[in-house]
């Protein structure tokens, strides 16, 4: 049962360690989606404006 308890030391906190880690890497992942997905919108929007359709200010 070492590394589970209080005083067993690094295997949970190991484990918590790398929890994190993924979650870290997941949040990063989101965020680097949202701001293509933004960059994409404002991309076609750009191209409505050229061509003169109105879009909604919704």
């Amino acid at each position: 049962m070492g590394g589970w308890g209080a005083g067993g030391g690094g295997l949970l906190y190991r484990i918590t360690d790398e929890m994190q880690a993924v979650a870290d890497a997941l949040i990063l992942l989101a965020n680097i989606v949202m701001a293509w997905n933004t960059a994409q919108m404002q991309t076609i929007l750009d191209r409505w404006t050229n061509r003169r359709q109105v879009v909604a200010s919704d």
